[in-house]
């Protein structure tokens, strides 16, 4: 049975979670209509892996501009929802779907891993068909909610998806075995992310002396960087920073996902963020020893000097992703099954 399929993305990482899924459902024969909120590079990888799709509107950072914007692209995908009739809609976070979903009567599936996002408790929660979260998401999100024995990075990370690409390293010039860090820094201008700080401007001057000094060094950040940075500014493609993440002896990140990803592939990481303990994901990871996490930015700095100084902290680093991932589900067959689910009731 051939089903019509509706996947909103409104990030970068939406892309990376969905895009098995969407090969997979196209492989099928279902009809897949992609719609997007233009955002960083998320527009770049949707024509990388070569996608179709349909921008409803571009990401603003001032709250008047964000409230324009949620207007016009519900309004956008409500118009969509009517005319291409899906079977299902799904998205990550769901404030979009959810209202849309209700309103057409269609089943709207959200997945989602951040209990701190406050407009999803408003919409999100009440108004989706189904919201599935990680294991040790600490919230109970909604009537509807399921939880799944995975991680939202492993639909794209988990080892029968991922295969790191050796090239990369001759792309940026090292040799074979040569080691090297990544600090990600984030602009902080996510709407929930507003309030939120990671290292101040002296540490993280600080964290990039320290790590120049130590190897090469690669900075990932949307945004400006000091100019005597820019010679450590990651020169290739957002599609090629897993496997960055995966070679490298030490990942360092104000970012949420990038910490996350870097553990899951058994890197050692260092999480810096106002945010941390207000997540279960990264409470999970942390007492499985894959990431270490801090509020405060110079306790991260000195423990990113320490872990540099461990010749073995890769190794356990990896021993320790293996022993978790073997609990853990490929989240990208669950994703198929959970939507193909409710869209065959609904087509039927």
């Amino acid at each position: 049975m051939t089903m019509r399929l509706l996947v909103d993305l409104g990030h970068p990482g939406h892309v990376h979670f969905y895009k098995h899924a969407l090969h997979a459902w196209r492989a099928r024969g279902h009809e897949v209509q992609i719609t997007v909120r233009a955002k960083d590079v998320t527009l770049a990888l949707l024509d990388h892996y070569g996608f179709t799709y349909n921008t409803l509107s571009y990401a603003q950072n001032t709250g008047r501009g964000r409230l324009r914007e949620f207007i016009q692209r519900e309004y956008a995908l409500l118009r969509i929802a009517r005319t291409f009739r899906p079977d299902a809609i799904t998205a990550i976070g769901g404030a979009f779907i959810a209202p849309v979903g209700a309103i057409t009567h269609i089943p709207a599936l959200v997945f989602t891993d951040s209990e701190h996002v406050r407009i999803d408790r408003v919409l999100t929660y009440p108004l989706a068909t189904a919201v599935y979260t990680p294991y040790c998401f600490r919230r109970k999100a909604g009537p509807r909610h399921q939880r799944y024995r995975g991680f939202q990075e492993l639909a794209y990370l988990h080892p029968d998806r991922f295969t790191p690409v050796p090239a990369v390293l001759d792309a940026l010039g090292l040799s074979a075995g040569e080691p090297y860090t990544v600090a990600r820094f984030i602009a902080w201008d996510a709407a929930h992310d507003v309030g939120q700080t990671g290292f101040t401007v002296e540490q993280k001057r600080h964290l990039v002396e320290g790590l120049a000094a130590r190897g090469r060094l690669f900075i990932s950040s949307p945004g400006e960087l000091p100019s005597a940075w820019e010679r450590y500014r990651f020169p290739l493609g957002a599609e090629a920073l897993h496997d960055l993440l995966y070679y490298a002896a030490l990942v360092v990140s104000e970012g949420a996902t990038t910490a996350a990803e870097a553990a899951l592939l058994g890197t050692p990481a260092i999480y810096v963020a106002s945010l941390v303990g207000t997540m279960g994901n990264f409470d999970a990871l942390a007492q499985a020893g894959m990431m270490e996490a801090y509020r405060e930015g110079h306790t991260g700095l000195a423990r990113a000097m320490a872990l540099l100084e461990d010749p073995t902290a890769k190794a356990k680093a990896q021993m320790r992703q293996q022993v978790l991932l073997d609990t853990l589900i490929d989240v990208t067959a669950y994703i198929i099954e959970t939507v193909e689910t409710y869209a065959r009731h609904t087509a039927m």
